[in-house]
């Protein structure tokens, strides 16, 4: 009998401050965990639209494509995101569904490369430049509830195709991973290596952003306005000198490509076209590493790369073939998922919450000069049907009530903090692929420490380094992250990417050795040690730690 049948099942209890009123029946009888590693903070209604667009719609119909015998579910439960995975057979048929399922992702992880390049990526561009090519501004009310519909209609094929992606790449890379711990004992041979130096689209943004800040370097004006001036200064001094204004033709044309970037997953959150800043900031930390060669660097790790997979080849050049043909397809499917796993991203992620914020955005104008808002970030904080109403009848409709009291709502959780479970327990998840992907990505409870000055989590990327901790919660912190710095979070997204190009090593809060931390610290040659649980909290600016990638340990060296 399994650990999972001797299991019995147990309610979880709510802490006191925390009190659970359940929006259906029966889901006090899921298991419902603080989804964290996207979302560590306080959602608001129309962030809790979109996650419920990416797992009960784009979710759900890839789950139901790739034969799943699981379904998702979201809440925002006091304000904060959770997530449930609910069985879809019953119990006497859920081996047999895992099977068949696993049967669908082996068919998956073979084409999906090809399918991302020859179907995917051009249905997605064809929905992003339908959304473009709307007259927001120019829209009257009914047009532009219509057009809101077909924002979210097409959002919910998009973020099927983003599950559709990222699932079978998670699931490649972890299998490899996998087999390449059973096959070799060396670390030069393990699968993060094997996969490492893949030219996706964050590395793509990234690198360009690089090659901007060697543009930078060949004007000591520009340099000057860069190390001088704060960074929501530098675009309006730079555009006093011709130089300058030279300068500000190359950062304009990488906004206009890389641009529709959010720095998180939610919708209040601007883009970096909207506000540069964050960009004026990676700009000013990059000018200060003159000597530096990114582009050699990322040439290194792809030599590196090719000399393992040789060293793999001769390895097990006596092995049966049908172990040789397993390594060489889940070699090719781990790295078409290290490609889509980042890619994805920029398409899915952060290019489709701009397109929703900006169709927000226009609906806060309205609304704010029809008086049925007070404030333009007030649309955030409504729901969809509220919104659907205001543009339906904007004479008679007034939601600045609804809007008072969800900020209410938000403020009387804003200082507690999120439990990691609620609903009921079930105990550990059986070992399967599915189970094994999900903690890759989301890691498993943090590992508790007897000694104050040690912090233990999952060992991402490998070596060690010293430094000074810098907690960063959000984007807008960046600043204070020095070159050899500590970078300290509760977890990152891809346009924070260019920090790792300034950090001396990563330290989170939550995550596993598959998730975006995990990954690009390794495509950076940093030290990372994720899914601590509560790093961001026990950690100081200033204090020197020392962060063992090889152990998954943080050590406070001096307070």
């Amino acid at each position: 009998m399994s650990d999972q049948e001797q299991f019995k099942p147990s309610v979880i209890l709510a802490p006191d401050d925390f009190p659970v009123t359940w929006r259906e029946s029966n889901d006090e009888q899921l298991s419902w965990i603080f989804e964290n590693l996207h979302n560590p903070d306080q959602i608001t209604q129309m962030d809790a639209m979109y996650l419920s667009l990416a797992w009960d719609d784009g979710g759900n119909r890839a789950a139901e494509g790739l034969a799943m015998p699981i379904r998702f579910r979201s809440r925002r439960i006091n304000t904060y995101a959770y997530l449930a995975m609910v069985p879809n057979v019953p119990s006497d048929k859920t081996e047999a569904a895992f099977k068949q399922s696993e049967a669908e992702y082996e068919k998956a992880m073979g084409t999906m490369g090809l399918q991302w390049e020859r179907e995917w990526i051009p249905e997605i561009l064809k929905h992003h430049e339908e959304w473009d090519s709307f007259d927001l501004a120019g829209a009257s009310f009914p047009d532009l509830a219509k057009h809101l519909e077909t924002v979210i209609t097409g959002a919910k094929r998009l973020l099927e195709i983003h599950m559709l992606a990222v699932l079978p790449a998670y699931v490649a890379m972890t299998e490899f991973g996998k087999m390449c711990e059973d096959l070799f004992e060396e670390e030069s041979l393990s699968a993060a290596r094997l996969i490492r130096g893949i030219n996706s689209k964050t590395m793509e943004i990234n690198l360009q952003l690089w090659n901007l800040s060697r543009e930078a370097l060949r004007s000591s004006e520009v340099i000057r306005i860069l190390e001088e001036r704060a960074s929501d200064e530098v675009v309006s001094e730079l555009k006093k000198i011709a130089s300058g204004r030279s300068f500000l033709l190359r950062l304009e044309d990488y906004l206009s490509t890389y641009g529709q970037r959010v720095d998180n997953w939610e919708l209040t959150r601007p883009a970096w076209i909207e506000d540069p800043t964050p960009v004026i900031r990676n700009l000013k930390e990059y000018i200060a590493q003159p000597d530096r060669d990114i582009n050699g660097e990322r040439r290194n790790l792809l030599a590196e790369r090719e000399r393992g997979e040789k060293a793999a080849r001769r390895r097990i050049e006596g092995y049966p073939r049908a172990i040789k043909d397993r390594f060489e397809f889940l070699l090719e499917a781990a790295r078409d998922g290290a490609l889509l796993a980042e890619s994805h991203g920029f398409w899915l992620d952060f290019c489709l919450l701009y397109k929703i914020r900006r169709v927000l955005m226009e609906v806060a104008r309205r609304f704010v000069s029809t008086g049925i808002i007070d404030e333009h970030d007030h649309v955030f904080h409504l729901e969809l049907d509220q919104i659907r109403a205001g543009l339906k009848h904007p004479g008679e409709t007034r939601l600045q009530e609804a809007v008072k009291q969800e900020l209410a709502e938000l403020a009387r959780f804003r200082d507690i903090a999120a439990p990691a479970a609620l609903g009921t327990d079930y105990g550990p998840l059986p070992d399967n692929f599915i189970s094994r992907v999900l903690g890759a990505i989301f890691g498993g409870p943090p590992q508790q420490s007897d000694d104050p000055g040690v912090i233990k989590g999952v060992a991402a990327s490998g070596g060690k380094a010293s430094g000074r901790a810098k907690i960063i919660k959000s984007i807008s912190d960046a600043d204070k992250l020095q070159k050899g710095d500590i970078l300290v979070t509760e977890s990152t997204a891809p346009p924070w990417t260019p920090l790792f190009g300034i950090a001396g090593a990563v330290v989170t809060d939550t995550g596993g050795v598959l998730s975006h931390s995990a990954v690009v610290a390794r495509e950076y040659c940093l030290p990372a040690v994720v899914g601590t649980g509560d790093a961001t909290g026990r950690l100081r600016d200033g204090q020197i730690v020392e962060v063992d990638g090889d152990d998954g340990v943080v050590r406070i060296l001096k307070v």
